[in-house]
């Protein structure tokens, strides 16, 4: 019988380090510890798989990752067969007699229409997000949506209302009274339709609202306020499930998400959560942008990425990154406006809000061109700006130009794009003007730059 490692086996020189791995099962947290040190006597491969497997799944997780650290792959197949033995011999019991499948005849279902909250883009009874980086309006849009469906704000480029009813909205984030009350207001919403869920109260204490346990609470809520067309959960992520749940696994993403969209379903009110894009900043997917998991995007039906518009720089994009059940190519084009909606009189200061002010045209454009493009624009926009401000306190050598735009994370040749743009002119050293396009003096060596004009 093979065993797990040669007994003694060193480690340092010529070795990987020892490495330091933790797993993750159901009772919580554990070292390797023990079975890391069967693994340096040479315990048999199929005692110490036996031991690992009473930790359950996440432990042969941990183990499979263990042995991949040590190049021992003989170890993860005997655990892998042993695995596929437990879930075979599993599969030969027979059920109980209450237990069985839940089915349907297809001929027995009655074929419905979808009902639109946001036509083409946010149905009722569906799960959908919002996804973007900060500072790019994602509450605003959202307390647009609650003016909307509450007092019947008109929805942008002639898209009509959406239909009236109350909004439930979960928020982690942001300060209720001084930041998204005002947002509200600015945006137009019926303040006594929308309803916030500050925490859950269980067994007398309060404490953070959970999707993975809290749902039947959710619920409850909707059902008492009554008429609820949506409800905004900002963001998602805060409301998993702290200690719970991973918002990297598919797995426990999905476990929370499932029950979520069918209470949506069965309600019939939309959910649309709030997501924040991750740090991937190299990826141009809007979908793969979406928080740590697929999972996310797998279950929305509608996912929106708000990006800035790489044809204007003083405003941004809402663009569909996917929508199952409309074609909805079309974007829209968004900017900033603030309103003083109050007074307070206590810091006798005027209170005044953000308020999303849409463009009147649509904009054929896909997130993933957009989030390309806004990259492209972006790097020639620093590199037009960089040779701006560079000469204006005159010519400069070409070579130090280049060197300094290095440094600045600008490409030689975006920075020649932006030269050509700008019209600024080369010329050796040794002469004594600039002409455009045309080469004057006989000097040789290093080059300038001068600017034509900075009026662009």
């Amino acid at each position: 019988m093979s065993s797990l490692a040669p007994a003694g086996r060193p480690y340092g020189h010529g070795r990987k380090a020892r490495p330091s791995i933790i797993g993750r099962s159901t009772c919580g947290r554990f070292r390797l510890s023990t079975l890391w040190t069967q693994f340096e006597r040479g315990v048999p491969s199929v005692e110490a798989a036996q031991q690992l497997k009473n930790r359950g799944p996440a432990g042969w997780e941990a183990w499979d990752a263990a042995d991949r650290s040590l190049g021992l792959f003989e170890t993860a197949a005997l655990a892998n067969a042993a695995i596929v033995a437990e879930v075979q011999a599993l599969n030969r019991t027979k059920p109980n007699q209450d237990e069985a499948l839940a089915v349907e005849d297809a001929s027995d279902l009655e074929m419905i229409g979808v009902e639109w909250l946001w036509s083409g883009r946010f149905a009722r009874g569906k799960f959908g997000l919002i996804a973007g980086l900060p500072d790019m309006g994602k509450g605003q849009i959202a307390a647009f949506l609650a003016a909307a469906v509450t007092a019947g704000v008109e929805l942008p480029c002639g898209e009509g209302h959406m239909p009236q009813g109350n909004v439930i909205w979960l928020n982690a984030e942001d300060g209720l009274k001084d930041t998204v009350k005002p947002r509200l207001v600015a945006a137009g919403a019926d303040l006594k339709r929308v309803r916030f869920i500050n925490a859950a109260r269980v067994k007398g204490q309060e404490r953070t609202f959970k999707l993975v346990t809290d749902l039947p609470l959710l619920r409850r809520a909707i059902e008492k306020k009554g008429n609820v067309a949506l409800v905004i959960i900002d963001p998602i992520s805060a409301y998993l499930g702290i200690g719970k749940v991973d918002g990297r696994s598919a797995t426990d993403i999905r476990s929370v998400l499932t029950p979520l969209k069918e209470m949506a379903e069965e309600l019939n009110v939309a959910v649309i959560a709030i997501a924040h894009f991750n740090k991937k900043d190299d990826v141009k997917s809007a979908l793969l942008r979406v928080s740590d998991s697929l999972a996310y995007v797998a279950a929305a039906r509608h996912v929106y990425a708000v990006v800035d518009d790489p044809e204007d720089k003083n405003a941004k994009l809402f663009v569909k990154a996917k929508n199952n059940l409309a074609k909805d190519a079309t974007a829209l084009r968004y900017g900033f406006g603030v309103e003083t909606v109050d007074h307070d009189p206590k810091l006798d200061i005027d209170i005044k809000a953000p308020y999303i002010v849409w463009h009147p045209q649509h904009v054929e454009i896909t997130a993933n061109e957009a989030m390309q493009g806004t990259e492209g624009k972006t790097r020639k926009r620093e590199a037009r700006e960089f040779l701006l401000d560079r000469l204006r306190a005159g010519p400069a050598k070409s070579a130090d130009l280049l060197d300094e735009a290095k440094q600045e994370g600008i490409a030689e040749r975006t920075l020649k794009h932006a030269k050509k743009e700008l019209g600024v002119g080369s010329y050796p050293v040794a002469a004594r003007s600039c002409h455009r396009g045309r080469t004057r003096g006989s000097g040789h060596g290093s080059w300038a730059c001068c600017a034509s004009s900075f009026d662009i």
